[in-house]
């Protein structure tokens, strides 16, 4: 009991038997909902999301009621919690591939796909994470054998994966990260400022003239909309003429839409 509880009281002798305490789990689980909804709102950038994550990880360790779980009554809600435990780790792989540390996360991704097999949401992390790293043939091969499990359940892959492993093969430019220390048409990104619905700012360099910039990358599936690309560069401008000394745009059928600046007091606007 002490093993799956701690040192609190969980086990209370009463006239009729014994009851099971469960004020200490509900907490856990409390704290570990909140900081779940947390790591998911607007604005929270990739680091600050994978530390919420890392957080609730911590508290969600191991199973939930112990060997406790077996139990009939327990079951449902050891069920849920787990889930919510998986679903966890998944957003913890994505923010660790938003915050550029693909070669980091595969390592633990394989464990966690070894552990839930019929994951497709880890093994879709798996797969980015190896072809963001180089290592194109390895992210078709995991994608091979889950087709083959699938198969042994009379089943098919979902089609985010199928579509996914279909960019990998063709190397889709808009699969690859931008890392920090990454050259950007003239620029050097470094740590990740902010994140918003639209974009991600990167703090940056301009080598050729010295100067540190705010990066702005527009969401690759935002990029290639001709509608959004007016509206966000007629929107640029405005800020460069209100709140910055100097502001360059540029966008591309093969890479990321983007923008930097060199702004006054305060920090980059979150896109």
């Amino acid at each position: 009991m002490r093993q799956a509880f701690g040192d609190e009281p969980v086990l209370v002798r009463e006239p009729a038997g014994w009851r099971l305490e469960l004020a200490k789990v509900e907490v856990d689980r409390d704290q570990f909902e909140a900081l779940l909804l947390r790591a998911q709102q607007p604005g929270v950038g990739a680091h600050e999301r994978l530390g919420l994550l890392d957080d609730a990880l911590r508290i969600a360790n191991g199973r939930p009621f112990g060997d406790l779980d077996s139990l009939e009554w327990l079951r449902p809600g050891a069920e849920r919690l787990e889930e919510l435990r998986v679903t966890a780790v998944e957003r913890r792989y994505d923010a660790m591939l938003d915050a550029g540390k693909h070669t980091d996360a595969v390592p633990g991704l394989a464990a966690e796909v070894e552990q839930h097999p019929l994951r497709e949401r880890l093994v879709g992390l798996q797969m980015l994470a190896l072809h963001r790293s180089g290592r194109q043939a390895e992210a078709a091969r995991v994608f091979q054998a889950h087709r083959d499990r699938q198969a042994e359940l009379g089943l098919e892959p979902g089609a985010e994966l199928v579509e996914l492993d279909r960019r990998i093969l063709a190397s889709d430019p808009e699969l690859a990260a931008a890392p920090a220390g990454q050259a950007l048409r003239g620029y050097r990104l470094g740590e990740q400022l902010g994140e918003g619905a639209f974009a991600v700012v990167y703090r940056g360099t301009q080598p050729s003239v010295g100067r540190d910039v705010a990066v702005k990358i527009i969401r690759s599936e935002l990029a290639n909309r001709p509608e959004f690309i007016r509206r966000f560069e007629a929107e640029a401008h405005l800020v460069a003429r209100t709140s910055c000394r100097s502001m360059t745009i540029g966008a591309s059928q093969t890479g990321p839409a983007w923008c930097s600046g060199t702004c006054g007091a305060g920090a980059p606007s979150r896109g």
